[in-house]
C-alpha cells in the first residue's frame, strides 16, 4: 500500500476514533446525520451533493459540521480549479501540434513522386521525433499528474468510507426497530389464515 494512503487511513481513523467519542456525549436523536433522520425534508439532501450515495451524503452531512473536513473539501475543489486551468493550455497546445502532424502527413500523401514523398515522410518523421524528446519532461509532468490524481481519488474515498462507517455503526445500534411489531403481525397473519380457512368450504379434492 503506498504510503500516502496508509497515512490518509490513519488519520481517518483518529478522526473516526474522536468523533465517535465525542457522539457519546451528545444526545441520541441530535446524533443522527440529516440523511439518516426519519424527515422528508431532510432526504433533500441525498440529492443535492450525495445523490442517491448514502456514503456520500452521510459525509458531505459531517463536511458541514467538521471545519477540518470542509476546509479539506475546499481545498480539493480549489486544486481541481486550478489544474483544469494549468493544463487547458497544454493540452490546446499539444493538440495543435497534433494537428499539425496529421495535416503534415496528409500533405505527403498528395505528393505524386513516390521518392519526394518519402524524402518529405522522413523529414517530417525526424522532427516529430525531435519535437517529442524536446516535450519529454513537461508530458512526464502531466503524466505524473494523473497519477497524483488517482492517489488523492483513492484517499478521498477511503477516508469517506472509515469516517462514515462508524456513524452507520452507531445509528444500527442505536436506531434498529425492534421485532415486536413484526411478532404481532405475523400473529394477525396467522389468525386471518385460520379464519380463511374455517369459511373455505370443504372440498374432496383439495
Amino acid at each position: 500500500m503506498k504510503p500516502v494512503l496508509k497515512a490518509t487511513i490513519i488519520l481517518a481513523c483518529l478522526i473516526c476514533s474522536a468523533c465517535h467519542s465525542s457522539s457519546e456525549k451528545t444526545d441520541r436523536i441530535d446524533s443522527i446525520p440529516k440523511p439518516l433522520q426519519d424527515n422528508s425534508a431532510d432526504v433533500s439532501f441525498l440529492t443535492k451533493r450525495g445523490g442517491d450515495n448514502m456514503v456520500d451524503a452521510i459525509y458531505y452531512d459531517l463536511v458541514k459540521k467538521r471545519p477540518e473536513l470542509r476546509k479539506l473539501e475546499d481545498d480539493i475543489e480549489r486544486n481541481g480549479g486550478i489544474e483544469t486551468d494549468s493544463l487547458e493550455k497544454y493540452h490546446k497546445f499539444n493538440n495543435k501540434i497534433d494537428n499539425y502532424y496529421s495535416s503534415a502527413y496528409a500533405t505527403i500523401n498528395l505528393i505524386t513522386d513516390s521518392v519526394v514523398r518519402k524524402g518529405m515522410k522522413k523529414i517530417i518523421d525526424e522532427n516529430k521525433t525531435g519535437q517529442q524528446r524536446h516535450m519529454l519532461a513537461q508530458t512526464n509532468l502531466i503524466t505524473k499528474i494523473e497519477k497524483e490524481n488517482s492517489t488523492l481519488n483513492d484517499s478521498h474515498a477511503i477516508l469517506k468510507l472509515l469516517i462514515t462507517l462508524p456513524i452507520i455503526n452507531q445509528y444500527q445500534a442505536q436506531q434498529q426497530p425492534g421485532n415486536k411489531a413484526l411478532d404481532v403481525l405475523i400473529s394477525e397473519k396467522q389468525k386471518l389464515i385460520n379464519r380463511t380457512k374455517s369459511l373455505t368450504p370443504k372440498n374432496k379434492t383439495l
